[in-house]
């Protein structure tokens, strides 16, 4: 097996279901980028992310961030490729969603309660929300921010709950999670 296919390999296990179109291409940002991008504290355009070649793009999705070491070495890893690519390094940011509001033992929160409402989708149960995974977790936060919904956040409900993703009505005939 090539260095491509295992690193391509290792990339599918990380996809949702909604993302397996990006292996290969990776044109929009998966998720894990995403996750890897605010661990870093850094952003990066969809229009630089695009102009990256695609061993790139597939290396700051496959990023290592275990320790502090590696999250460091990481972050002077893509600002050598952005100053290289871009001729500037990347802008440093804010976390959004906060690590706090995703990671391990954090509570659902309400803000996604309301957003998953108002798109009629399902809200996951306490017990789900902390079964899935925290790149699950974040995932659902970040495409939930107002002014950020799109398909994918469907997509990635019905990634992690299937086809009870959509809400149903409750006896009062208004809509309530399941």
């Amino acid at each position: 097996m090539t260095g491509e296919a295992t690193a391509d390999d290792a990339l599918s296990l990380l996809l949702f279901g909604h993302e397996r179109d990006l292996l290969g291409n990776l044109r929009r940002f998966p998720l894990i980028a995403r996750y890897n991008l605010d661990r870093l504290g850094l952003a990066i355009s969809l229009e630089q992310w695009q102009a990256l070649d695609y061993a790139t793009r597939r290396e700051i999705a496959l990023f290592e961030l275990s320790s502090q070491e590696q999250t460091q070495r990481a972050r002077v890893r893509l600002q050598a490729i952005a100053v290289k690519a871009f001729g500037a390094p990347l802008k440093a940011v804010v976390a959004d969603p906060a690590p706090a509001e995703y990671g391990v033992g954090a509570v659902l929160p309400e803000r996604l309660v309301v957003a998953l409402e108002e798109e009629f989708l399902a809200v996951p149960s306490e017990a789900q929300w902390q079964a899935f995974s925290e790149l699950s977790r974040f995932g659902l936060l970040k495409l939930s921010r107002h002014g950020h919904r799109n398909r994918r956040l469907e997509a990635l409900v019905f990634d992690l709950l299937g086809s009870q993703h959509l809400a149903k009505p409750n006896d009062t005939g208004s809509e309530r999670s399941i």
